[in-house]
Protein backbone atom coordinates (compact mmCIF):
# COMPACT_ATOMS: atom_id res chain seq x y z
CA UNK A 1 0.00 0.00 0.00
CA UNK A 2 2.83 2.40 0.83
CA UNK A 3 4.19 1.97 -2.68
CA UNK A 4 1.35 4.10 -4.04
CA UNK A 5 2.07 7.80 -4.29
CA UNK A 6 -1.45 8.73 -3.20
CA UNK A 7 -1.07 6.76 0.06
CA UNK A 8 2.28 8.32 0.80
CA UNK A 9 1.03 11.82 0.07
CA UNK A 10 -2.05 11.25 2.24
CA UNK A 11 0.04 9.99 5.14
CA UNK A 12 2.51 12.82 4.71
CA UNK A 13 -0.33 15.32 5.07
CA UNK A 14 -2.33 13.60 7.83
CA UNK A 15 0.23 11.91 10.09
CA UNK A 16 1.82 15.16 11.34
CA UNK A 17 -1.64 16.57 12.02
CA UNK A 18 -2.79 13.44 13.85
CA UNK A 19 0.39 13.18 15.90
CA UNK A 20 0.34 16.84 16.86
CA UNK A 21 -3.39 16.74 17.62
CA UNK A 22 -2.96 13.65 19.82
CA UNK A 23 -0.05 15.17 21.69
CA UNK A 24 -1.92 18.43 22.17
CA UNK A 25 -4.98 16.49 23.43
CA UNK A 26 -2.90 14.58 25.96
CA UNK A 27 -1.15 17.76 27.04
CA UNK A 28 -4.53 19.47 27.41
CA UNK A 29 -5.93 16.65 29.54
CA UNK A 30 -2.80 16.61 31.68
CA UNK A 31 -2.91 20.35 32.20
CA UNK A 32 -6.60 20.25 33.05
CA UNK A 33 -6.12 17.40 35.50
CA UNK A 34 -2.97 18.69 37.18
CA UNK A 35 -3.57 22.40 36.96
CA UNK A 36 -7.17 23.35 36.64
CA UNK A 37 -9.17 20.60 38.37
CA UNK A 38 -6.51 19.77 40.96
CA UNK A 39 -6.03 23.43 41.85
CA UNK A 40 -9.78 23.86 41.93
CA UNK A 41 -10.10 20.92 44.32
CA UNK A 42 -7.29 22.24 46.54
CA UNK A 43 -8.92 25.67 46.64
CA UNK A 44 -12.26 24.13 47.53
CA UNK A 45 -10.77 22.07 50.38
CA UNK A 46 -8.74 25.03 51.62
CA UNK A 47 -11.84 27.25 51.73
CA UNK A 48 -13.73 24.56 53.61
CA UNK A 49 -10.88 24.17 56.10
CA UNK A 50 -10.60 27.90 56.65
CA UNK A 51 -14.36 28.16 57.13
CA UNK A 52 -14.31 25.40 59.78
CA UNK A 53 -11.29 26.95 61.48
CA UNK A 54 -12.99 30.35 61.53
CA UNK A 55 -16.21 29.10 63.12
CA UNK A 56 -14.70 26.55 65.49
CA UNK A 57 -11.49 28.35 66.41
CA UNK A 58 -13.10 30.00 69.45
CA UNK A 59 -14.28 26.69 70.93
CA UNK A 60 -11.27 25.62 72.97
CA UNK A 61 -13.06 22.56 74.30
CA UNK A 62 -13.43 21.18 70.82
CA UNK A 63 -9.66 20.92 70.38
CA UNK A 64 -9.13 19.19 73.71
CA UNK A 65 -12.11 16.86 73.85
CA UNK A 66 -12.45 14.06 71.32
CA UNK A 67 -16.15 13.71 72.12
CA UNK A 68 -16.92 17.30 71.10
CA UNK A 69 -14.76 16.88 68.00
CA UNK A 70 -16.60 13.64 67.21
CA UNK A 71 -19.97 15.36 67.45
CA UNK A 72 -18.84 18.01 64.98
CA UNK A 73 -17.45 15.33 62.67
CA UNK A 74 -20.80 13.51 62.73
CA UNK A 75 -22.57 16.75 61.78
CA UNK A 76 -20.19 17.40 58.86
CA UNK A 77 -20.19 13.80 57.59
CA UNK A 78 -23.47 14.25 55.70
CA UNK A 79 -22.73 17.75 54.46
CA UNK A 80 -19.13 17.73 53.33
CA UNK A 81 -17.83 15.05 50.94
CA UNK A 82 -14.49 13.44 51.57
CA UNK A 83 -12.69 13.01 54.88
CA UNK A 84 -12.30 15.64 57.59
CA UNK A 85 -9.98 15.11 60.54
CA UNK A 86 -9.71 17.22 63.65
CA UNK A 87 -6.21 17.11 65.09
CA UNK A 88 -5.04 18.74 68.33
CA UNK A 89 -2.01 20.97 68.65
CA UNK A 90 0.19 17.95 69.43
CA UNK A 91 -0.71 16.22 66.20
CA UNK A 92 -3.05 13.62 67.77
CA UNK A 93 -6.25 12.63 65.99
CA UNK A 94 -9.37 13.84 67.84
CA UNK A 95 -12.07 12.78 65.39
CA UNK A 96 -12.75 11.94 61.74
CA UNK A 97 -15.77 11.92 59.49
CA UNK A 98 -14.84 8.44 58.26
CA UNK A 99 -15.81 5.56 60.58
CA UNK A 100 -12.73 3.64 59.47
CA UNK A 101 -10.54 6.17 61.30
CA UNK A 102 -12.14 5.64 64.74
CA UNK A 103 -9.40 3.20 65.70
CA UNK A 104 -6.80 5.92 65.08
CA UNK A 105 -8.27 8.39 67.59
CA UNK A 106 -5.59 9.51 70.01
CA UNK A 107 -2.76 8.49 67.71
CA UNK A 108 -0.35 10.94 66.19
CA UNK A 109 -0.88 11.78 62.54
CA UNK A 110 2.65 12.02 61.19
CA UNK A 111 2.13 13.10 57.60
CA UNK A 112 4.34 15.85 56.23
CA UNK A 113 1.28 17.98 55.53
CA UNK A 114 0.20 17.86 59.17
CA UNK A 115 3.75 18.48 60.40
CA UNK A 116 3.97 21.70 58.40
CA UNK A 117 0.52 22.75 59.63
CA UNK A 118 1.71 22.33 63.20
CA UNK A 119 4.25 25.03 62.39
CA UNK A 120 1.40 27.36 61.47
CA UNK A 121 1.65 26.88 57.69
CA UNK A 122 -1.31 26.06 55.46
CA UNK A 123 -0.13 23.20 53.28
CA UNK A 124 -1.43 20.67 50.80
CA UNK A 125 -0.04 17.64 48.95
CA UNK A 126 -1.04 14.67 46.82
CA UNK A 127 -0.28 11.36 48.55
CA UNK A 128 -1.09 7.71 48.18
CA UNK A 129 -3.34 6.48 50.96
CA UNK A 130 -2.67 2.88 51.93
CA UNK A 131 -5.94 2.78 53.85
CA UNK A 132 -7.98 4.14 50.92
CA UNK A 133 -5.73 2.46 48.33
CA UNK A 134 -5.76 5.44 46.06
CA UNK A 135 -4.22 8.88 45.64
CA UNK A 136 -5.74 11.60 47.73
CA UNK A 137 -5.37 15.35 48.07
CA UNK A 138 -4.51 16.37 51.63
CA UNK A 139 -5.07 19.91 52.87
CA UNK A 140 -4.03 20.86 56.40
CA UNK A 141 -5.35 24.17 57.78
CA UNK A 142 -3.92 25.37 61.13
CA UNK A 143 -6.47 26.66 63.66
CA UNK A 144 -5.29 29.61 65.76
CA UNK A 145 -6.76 31.26 68.84
CA UNK A 146 -7.20 34.98 69.31
CA UNK A 147 -3.58 35.31 70.47
CA UNK A 148 -2.38 33.53 67.31
CA UNK A 149 -1.40 30.30 69.07
CA UNK A 150 -1.96 26.96 67.41
CA UNK A 151 -4.84 25.09 69.06
CA UNK A 152 -5.59 22.49 66.39
CA UNK A 153 -5.53 21.41 62.75
CA UNK A 154 -8.30 20.72 60.27
CA UNK A 155 -7.22 18.07 57.77
CA UNK A 156 -9.38 17.57 54.68
CA UNK A 157 -8.77 14.74 52.22
CA UNK A 158 -10.43 14.05 48.91
CA UNK A 159 -9.57 11.21 46.55
CA UNK A 160 -8.52 12.01 43.00
CA UNK A 161 -11.20 9.75 41.60
CA UNK A 162 -13.52 12.69 41.84
CA UNK A 163 -11.15 14.70 39.65
CA UNK A 164 -11.02 11.91 37.15
CA UNK A 165 -14.79 11.64 37.19
CA UNK A 166 -14.99 15.28 36.27
CA UNK A 167 -12.58 14.67 33.40
CA UNK A 168 -14.60 11.83 31.84
CA UNK A 169 -16.92 14.10 29.80
CA UNK A 170 -13.96 16.21 28.80
CA UNK A 171 -12.00 13.14 27.72
CA UNK A 172 -14.89 12.01 25.57
CA UNK A 173 -15.06 15.49 24.08
CA UNK A 174 -11.33 15.43 23.31
CA UNK A 175 -11.56 11.92 21.84
CA UNK A 176 -14.54 12.91 19.70
CA UNK A 177 -12.67 16.00 18.54
CA UNK A 178 -9.61 13.88 17.70
CA UNK A 179 -11.75 11.40 15.78
CA UNK A 180 -13.54 14.14 13.88
CA UNK A 181 -10.22 15.87 13.18
CA UNK A 182 -8.76 12.56 11.98
CA UNK A 183 -11.63 12.06 9.54
CA UNK A 184 -11.36 15.64 8.26
CA UNK A 185 -7.56 15.36 7.97
CA UNK A 186 -7.82 12.09 6.05
CA UNK A 187 -10.44 13.51 3.70
CA UNK A 188 -8.44 16.67 3.05
CA UNK A 189 -5.25 14.61 2.72
CA UNK A 190 -6.90 12.35 0.12
CA UNK A 191 -8.22 15.33 -1.83
CA UNK A 192 -4.87 17.08 -1.78
CA UNK A 193 -3.01 13.87 -2.62
CA UNK A 194 -5.36 13.25 -5.55
CA UNK A 195 -4.87 16.81 -6.79
CA UNK A 196 -1.12 16.19 -6.78
CA UNK A 197 -1.40 12.70 -8.23
CA UNK A 198 -3.71 13.45 -11.17
CA UNK A 199 -1.21 15.64 -13.08
CA UNK A 200 1.38 12.86 -12.73
CA UNK A 201 -1.14 10.30 -13.99
CA UNK A 202 -1.89 12.51 -16.99
CA UNK A 203 1.83 12.88 -17.64
CA UNK A 204 2.26 9.10 -17.50
CA UNK A 205 -0.64 8.53 -19.89
CA UNK A 206 0.69 11.17 -22.29
CA UNK A 207 4.17 9.60 -22.15
CA UNK A 208 2.72 6.14 -22.91
CA UNK A 209 0.82 7.56 -25.89
CA UNK A 210 3.93 9.09 -27.44
CA UNK A 211 4.58 7.37 -30.74
CA UNK A 212 6.60 8.23 -33.88
CA UNK A 213 4.65 10.26 -36.41
CA UNK A 214 1.70 10.97 -34.07
CA UNK A 215 1.32 14.57 -32.87
CA UNK A 216 1.55 14.64 -29.05
CA UNK A 217 -1.47 15.66 -27.02
CA UNK A 218 -0.53 18.56 -24.72
CA UNK A 219 -0.87 17.94 -21.00
CA UNK A 220 -2.90 20.59 -19.10
CA UNK A 221 -0.52 22.94 -17.32
CA UNK A 222 -2.41 23.35 -14.05
CA UNK A 223 -1.83 22.81 -10.35
CA UNK A 224 1.10 23.84 -8.20
CA UNK A 225 3.99 25.80 -9.68
CA UNK A 226 6.25 22.73 -9.77
CA UNK A 227 3.53 20.63 -11.46
CA UNK A 228 2.89 23.36 -14.05
CA UNK A 229 6.61 23.60 -14.73
CA UNK A 230 6.84 19.83 -15.11
CA UNK A 231 3.84 19.75 -17.48
CA UNK A 232 5.23 22.63 -19.56
CA UNK A 233 8.61 20.91 -19.75
CA UNK A 234 6.96 17.67 -20.83
CA UNK A 235 4.89 19.42 -23.52
CA UNK A 236 8.00 21.15 -24.82
CA UNK A 237 9.93 17.87 -24.84
CA UNK A 238 7.08 16.07 -26.63
CA UNK A 239 6.92 18.79 -29.30
CA UNK A 240 10.68 18.64 -29.79
CA UNK A 241 10.59 14.86 -30.13
CA UNK A 242 7.79 15.11 -32.67
CA UNK A 243 9.58 17.84 -34.61
CA UNK A 244 12.84 15.90 -34.48
CA UNK A 245 11.07 12.81 -35.82
CA UNK A 246 9.57 14.82 -38.67
CA UNK A 247 12.92 16.49 -39.32
CA UNK A 248 14.74 13.18 -39.59
CA UNK A 249 12.04 11.86 -41.93
CA UNK A 250 12.35 14.97 -44.07
CA UNK A 251 16.11 14.64 -43.98
CA UNK A 252 15.91 11.04 -45.13
CA UNK A 253 13.60 12.00 -47.99
CA UNK A 254 15.88 14.93 -48.89
CA UNK A 255 18.98 12.74 -48.80
CA UNK A 256 17.33 10.28 -51.18
CA UNK A 257 16.41 13.15 -53.49
CA UNK A 258 19.73 14.98 -53.24
CA UNK A 259 21.73 11.82 -53.91
CA UNK A 260 19.32 10.38 -56.46
CA UNK A 261 19.17 13.40 -58.75
CA UNK A 262 22.95 13.75 -59.34
CA UNK A 263 23.30 9.99 -59.70
CA UNK A 264 20.57 10.02 -62.35
CA UNK A 265 22.33 12.80 -64.25
CA UNK A 266 25.66 10.98 -64.00
CA UNK A 267 23.98 7.78 -65.24
CA UNK A 268 22.47 9.52 -68.27
CA UNK A 269 25.75 11.28 -69.16
CA UNK A 270 27.74 8.06 -68.79
CA UNK A 271 25.28 6.16 -71.02
CA UNK A 272 25.47 8.90 -73.64
CA UNK A 273 29.26 8.74 -73.70
CA UNK A 274 29.40 4.94 -73.75
CA UNK A 275 26.78 4.64 -76.52
CA UNK A 276 28.61 7.08 -78.77
CA UNK A 277 25.79 9.63 -78.71
CA UNK A 278 28.37 12.26 -77.93
CA UNK A 279 30.06 12.08 -81.34
CA UNK A 280 31.93 15.35 -81.21
CA UNK A 281 34.57 16.45 -78.76
CA UNK A 282 32.61 19.45 -77.48
CA UNK A 283 29.62 17.34 -76.44
CA UNK A 284 31.88 14.84 -74.68
CA UNK A 285 33.60 17.63 -72.75
CA UNK A 286 30.23 19.11 -71.78
CA UNK A 287 28.98 15.78 -70.51
CA UNK A 288 32.22 15.12 -68.61
CA UNK A 289 32.01 18.61 -67.06
CA UNK A 290 28.45 17.89 -65.98
CA UNK A 291 29.53 14.62 -64.41
CA UNK A 292 32.31 16.42 -62.56
CA UNK A 293 29.87 19.03 -61.23
CA UNK A 294 27.41 16.36 -60.08
CA UNK A 295 30.20 14.48 -58.33
CA UNK A 296 31.22 17.70 -56.58
CA UNK A 297 27.62 18.18 -55.47
CA UNK A 298 27.49 14.62 -54.15
CA UNK A 299 30.75 15.11 -52.31
CA UNK A 300 29.45 18.34 -50.76
CA UNK A 301 26.28 16.58 -49.57
CA UNK A 302 28.28 13.70 -48.11
CA UNK A 303 30.67 16.14 -46.40
CA UNK A 304 27.73 18.01 -44.87
CA UNK A 305 26.16 14.79 -43.59
CA UNK A 306 29.47 13.62 -42.16
CA UNK A 307 30.02 16.92 -40.38
CA UNK A 308 26.43 16.86 -39.10
CA UNK A 309 27.02 13.42 -37.60
CA UNK A 310 30.16 14.66 -35.89
CA UNK A 311 28.42 17.69 -34.37
CA UNK A 312 25.68 15.50 -32.93
CA UNK A 313 27.97 13.09 -31.05
CA UNK A 314 31.04 15.15 -30.16
CA UNK A 315 32.60 18.59 -30.14
CA UNK A 316 33.93 19.94 -33.41
CA UNK A 317 37.66 19.51 -33.88
CA UNK A 318 39.48 22.05 -36.02
CA UNK A 319 42.84 21.83 -37.74
CA UNK A 320 43.85 25.48 -37.61
CA UNK A 321 46.56 27.04 -39.72
CA UNK A 322 47.54 30.62 -40.61
CA UNK A 323 45.28 31.54 -43.54
CA UNK A 324 45.01 34.29 -46.10
CA UNK A 325 41.25 34.74 -46.54
CA UNK A 326 41.67 36.78 -49.72
CA UNK A 327 42.90 33.76 -51.63
CA UNK A 328 40.16 31.46 -50.35
CA UNK A 329 37.37 33.96 -51.07
CA UNK A 330 38.62 34.71 -54.58
CA UNK A 331 38.95 31.01 -55.41
CA UNK A 332 35.38 30.36 -54.31
CA UNK A 333 34.08 33.38 -56.25
CA UNK A 334 35.83 32.08 -59.35
CA UNK A 335 34.32 28.64 -58.74
CA UNK A 336 30.80 30.10 -58.74
CA UNK A 337 31.30 32.18 -61.85
CA UNK A 338 29.85 29.49 -64.15
CA UNK A 339 26.60 28.82 -62.16
CA UNK A 340 26.17 32.59 -61.72
CA UNK A 341 26.55 33.18 -65.48
CA UNK A 342 24.00 30.44 -66.18
CA UNK A 343 21.42 32.52 -64.28
CA UNK A 344 22.80 35.81 -65.61
CA UNK A 345 23.75 36.81 -62.05
CA UNK A 346 26.39 39.50 -61.62
CA UNK A 347 28.93 38.07 -59.15
CA UNK A 348 31.51 40.49 -57.71
CA UNK A 349 34.30 39.97 -55.21
CA UNK A 350 35.74 42.99 -53.40
CA UNK A 351 38.52 43.33 -50.83
CA UNK A 352 37.90 46.62 -49.03
CA UNK A 353 40.84 46.36 -46.60
CA UNK A 354 43.54 43.74 -46.70
CA UNK A 355 42.71 41.53 -43.68
CA UNK A 356 45.36 40.15 -41.33
CA UNK A 357 46.27 36.50 -41.24
CA UNK A 358 43.80 34.38 -39.23
CA UNK A 359 44.21 31.07 -37.44
CA UNK A 360 41.49 28.84 -38.89
CA UNK A 361 40.71 25.45 -40.36
CA UNK A 362 40.92 26.00 -44.14
CA UNK A 363 38.54 23.17 -44.98
CA UNK A 364 35.85 24.31 -42.54
CA UNK A 365 36.26 27.99 -43.39
CA UNK A 366 35.97 27.19 -47.09
CA UNK A 367 32.85 25.18 -46.27
CA UNK A 368 31.22 28.20 -44.58
CA UNK A 369 31.88 30.63 -47.45
CA UNK A 370 31.00 27.98 -50.04
CA UNK A 371 27.62 27.41 -48.39
CA UNK A 372 26.89 31.14 -48.25
CA UNK A 373 27.76 31.58 -51.94
CA UNK A 374 25.75 28.50 -52.90
CA UNK A 375 22.66 29.83 -51.10
CA UNK A 376 23.11 33.30 -52.60
CA UNK A 377 23.28 31.96 -56.16
CA UNK A 378 20.48 29.50 -55.50
CA UNK A 379 17.95 32.01 -54.14
CA UNK A 380 18.89 35.04 -56.25
CA UNK A 381 16.61 35.24 -59.32
CA UNK A 382 17.88 35.46 -62.88
CA UNK A 383 19.54 38.77 -63.63
CA UNK A 384 20.19 39.50 -59.95
CA UNK A 385 23.39 40.42 -58.12
CA UNK A 386 25.64 38.67 -55.61
CA UNK A 387 28.52 40.50 -53.92
CA UNK A 388 31.27 39.19 -51.67
CA UNK A 389 33.07 41.77 -49.52
CA UNK A 390 36.16 41.14 -47.39
CA UNK A 391 36.97 43.74 -44.75
CA UNK A 392 38.29 44.28 -41.23
CA UNK A 393 36.42 45.59 -38.17
CA UNK A 394 38.04 47.41 -35.30
CA UNK A 395 37.19 46.22 -31.79
CA UNK A 396 37.75 47.68 -28.34
CA UNK A 397 41.06 49.32 -27.53
CA UNK A 398 43.79 46.76 -27.02
CA UNK A 399 41.92 44.02 -28.91
CA UNK A 400 42.98 42.88 -32.37
CA UNK A 401 40.59 43.59 -35.23
CA UNK A 402 38.12 41.06 -36.60
CA UNK A 403 37.85 39.82 -40.17
CA UNK A 404 34.49 40.32 -41.86
CA UNK A 405 33.25 38.31 -44.85
CA UNK A 406 29.91 39.51 -46.21
CA UNK A 407 27.84 37.75 -48.87
CA UNK A 408 25.16 40.10 -50.22
CA UNK A 409 22.42 38.97 -52.61
CA UNK A 410 19.37 40.51 -54.26
CA UNK A 411 17.14 37.55 -53.52
CA UNK A 412 13.62 37.50 -52.02
CA UNK A 413 14.85 38.36 -48.52
CA UNK A 414 13.93 36.84 -45.18
CA UNK A 415 11.13 37.86 -42.82
CA UNK A 416 12.18 39.09 -39.38
CA UNK A 417 10.56 36.13 -37.59
CA UNK A 418 12.59 33.71 -39.73
CA UNK A 419 16.05 35.22 -39.36
CA UNK A 420 16.97 32.86 -36.54
CA UNK A 421 14.90 29.94 -37.82
CA UNK A 422 17.07 29.58 -40.92
CA UNK A 423 19.99 28.60 -38.68
CA UNK A 424 17.99 25.75 -37.12
CA UNK A 425 18.67 22.21 -38.19
CA UNK A 426 16.53 20.99 -41.13
CA UNK A 427 14.71 24.32 -41.47
CA UNK A 428 13.63 25.35 -44.94
CA UNK A 429 11.65 28.42 -45.92
CA UNK A 430 8.10 27.28 -46.83
CA UNK A 431 7.93 29.98 -49.53
CA UNK A 432 11.02 28.58 -51.25
CA UNK A 433 9.83 24.96 -51.64
CA UNK A 434 10.08 25.37 -55.40
CA UNK A 435 13.86 25.38 -54.98
CA UNK A 436 14.51 21.68 -54.42
CA UNK A 437 18.20 21.78 -53.72
CA UNK A 438 19.44 21.64 -50.14
CA UNK A 439 18.80 19.55 -47.05
CA UNK A 440 18.31 22.31 -44.50
CA UNK A 441 21.62 21.72 -42.71
CA UNK A 442 24.03 24.09 -44.47
CA UNK A 443 23.38 27.26 -42.45
CA UNK A 444 23.14 25.26 -39.22
CA UNK A 445 26.60 23.80 -39.85
CA UNK A 446 28.00 27.15 -41.01
CA UNK A 447 27.02 28.87 -37.77
CA UNK A 448 28.36 25.96 -35.70
CA UNK A 449 31.67 26.16 -37.58
CA UNK A 450 31.83 29.94 -37.16
CA UNK A 451 31.22 29.64 -33.40
CA UNK A 452 33.81 26.86 -33.18
CA UNK A 453 36.35 29.37 -34.59
CA UNK A 454 35.33 31.86 -31.90
CA UNK A 455 33.38 33.95 -34.40
CA UNK A 456 29.77 34.45 -35.43
CA UNK A 457 27.44 34.25 -38.40
CA UNK A 458 24.43 36.56 -38.61
CA UNK A 459 21.99 37.71 -41.26
CA UNK A 460 20.40 41.07 -42.04
CA UNK A 461 17.47 41.00 -44.41
CA UNK A 462 14.13 42.48 -45.38
CA UNK A 463 11.51 40.81 -47.57
CA UNK A 464 11.98 41.86 -51.19
CA UNK A 465 15.32 43.61 -50.54
CA UNK A 466 17.78 40.72 -50.43
CA UNK A 467 19.93 39.41 -47.60
CA UNK A 468 23.37 40.09 -46.15
CA UNK A 469 25.17 37.23 -44.36
CA UNK A 470 28.09 38.40 -42.22
CA UNK A 471 30.83 36.02 -41.10
CA UNK A 472 32.96 37.50 -38.32
CA UNK A 473 36.24 35.84 -37.30
CA UNK A 474 38.67 36.89 -34.57
CA UNK A 475 42.37 37.39 -35.21
CA UNK A 476 45.27 37.01 -32.87
CA UNK A 477 47.72 38.98 -35.01
CA UNK A 478 47.76 42.72 -34.23
CA UNK A 479 47.42 45.06 -37.19
CA UNK A 480 50.64 46.52 -38.63
CA UNK A 481 51.62 49.94 -37.36
CA UNK A 482 51.10 52.79 -39.81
Amino acid sequence: MLRKLRTRLTLSHTLPVLVMTGLLGLALLYQLETRYFLNSLVTELTDQGKLIAQFEGGDAALWHNSTSAGDLANQLRQRVPGRIMFIDSQGRLLASTMPEDQGLVGQTVGTATVQKAMQGQLNWSVNYSARLREEVVDVAVPVLDEQGHLIGIVRLSRNLAQVRDRLIPLRWLVLATLLFGTIIALALGLLLARSLEMPLIRLTQAAVQLAPGIPPQPVPESGADEIRTLAATFNQMARRLYEADLSWKRLLATIVHELGRPLGSIKVAAQAISSGAASDQATTVELATGIDQQVDQLRQAVDDLTLLGQTQVQELTLDKHPLNLVQIVRELCHQYTIPANQKQITLTCQVIHEPPIVEADPTRLRQIVDNLLDNACKYTPNGGQVSVCLDTQENDAGSPPSVIVQVIDSGPGIASQEREDIFRLFYRNPQQRRIHRGMGIGLYLSRRLAEAHGGSLIVESQPGKGSTFTLKLPTSVPPPEA
